[in-house]
């Protein structure tokens, strides 16, 4: 039985037009009022996608990006299984995959070595596609068989203006219920904006991250440490800076060749990565130079952490062509006090001569700067 002055009241609701209210039954009969309600669900829709387009464009991370796509999908289809697959284009370990079942974080059970093979075909064919659909258009099991533990229903790839990034995997509902087309279509229009924020973090990663040792590069560092030396002396607080320079680096290259040296880079770089607090900067400076930025570091606070990286370097084997290659560091260090009046790029210069100091004092050592160096000739060695 229809509820005439409930509905009544709901038309009250949604116009101010007192002529809509007086023709009610026609408009009810006719569909004008169910069509009115679909609108309004249409547009509720949208603001949705609206707010979910703010929330994915200030992802600063793509874990954090990644991670949040997948607990709306999940939390929103409820799929007994939803896999993750990202790649990025400098990444040489095949592509990253993260696997829920059940609504929760499982071991990864598939494995894609790369996800080249389905650039092509999504290519040409952009969209979000049925998984039976996608296995008879391949038509090869080397592609679609991986997905099959997954108890696959959907793909749906991420599309951007250097290609595909990745896709999703969605299984089959839980409930046992199919995939609405209104459903597809919120999953499209989540995903390209997903994509568009995946594609920015990558462009801005590219802009500031160096390719080889995964650091930030030579220009993000210098702008973040102008950033840094301005707030010290706002705030009347300190901060160091250590260069590194591989000790003897020219002679590795010379005796095992550019790829050994490429090895050097990237695991002293991932040791430096891994021993230095989440609020320090480290950059490739250049070749074979690095360079931290310690916040709020003394003096002997930073000639301490200095001292650390330097040991847990020379203990650090290399293995290469079955041989172990020990490699050393040496270290300069400089630091910015309240009240010093120098710029950042003078606080780079005085860190540069102390590191040289190190060098020419038998490397595999840390000198902080002193300004009796400055009377000292500079006997640079690599």
């Amino acid at each position: 039985m229809i509820d005439l002055e409930g509905d009544k009241d709901y038309l009250k609701k949604i116009t101010d037009d007192p002529r809509l209210v007086e023709y009610y039954d026609l408009f009810k009969e006719v569909g004008i009022l169910e069509e009115i309600d679909n609108l309004n669900k249409g547009i509720r829709n949208l603001e949705e996608l609206l707010d979910e387009a703010v929330f994915l464009f200030n992802k600063s991370s793509i874990p954090e990006l990644v991670n949040y796509v997948s607990q709306k999908m999940l939390s929103k289809f409820i799929p007994s299984y939803l896999a993750f697959i990202i790649q990025e284009e400098d990444n040489c370990c095949g592509a990253n995959i993260i696997c829920y079942k059940n609504m929760k974080p499982i071991e990864t059970m598939i494995t894609i070595e790369s996800i080249d093979p389905y650039k092509k075909f999504f290519s040409l064919s952009p969209a979000t596609i049925k998984f039976d659909a996608f296995r008879h258009m391949v038509d090869n099991e080397k592609l679609s068989d991986p997905f099959l533990p997954l108890d696959p229903e959907l793909i749906v790839p991420m599309m951007g203006l250097d290609g595909m990034y990745g896709f999703l995997v969605f299984g089959k509902k839980i409930m046992g219920t199919d995939y609405s087309q209104q459903e597809l279509n919120y999953i499209d229009k989540i995903m390209k904006f997903a994509s568009v924020s995946l594609q920015n973090n990558i462009h801005y990663r590219k802009a500031t991250v160096d390719s080889k040792t995964k650091l930030y590069n030579h220009s993000f560092f210098m702008r973040k440490l102008e950033e840094e030396c301005a707030r010290v002396k706002r705030y009347n607080s300190r901060l160091s800076v250590l260069i590194i320079d591989i000790d003897n680096f020219k002679r590795f290259n010379d005796t095992y060749g550019h790829l050994m040296g490429d090895r050097i880079l990237f695991y002293i770089s991932r040791l430096i990565a891994e021993n230095i607090r989440k609020e320090d900067i480290a950059a490739r400076f250049g070749g074979e130079e690095f360079v931290i930025m310690l916040v709020e570091s003394e003096e002997s606070g930073a000639f301490v952490a200095a001292e650390k990286l330097r040991k847990i370097v020379e203990n650090f084997k290399i293995k290469y062509l079955n041989k172990e290659v020990c490699v050393t560091i040496s270290l300069g260090v400089c630091t910015l006090n309240k009240g010093d009046e120098i710029n950042p790029n003078e606080l780079i210069r005085r860190a540069d001569v102390a590191l040289y100091k190190a060098k020419e004092t038998g490397r595999n050592k840390t000198a902080i700067f002193d300004t009796e160096m400055e009377a000292e000739p500079a006997n640079k060695q690599g």
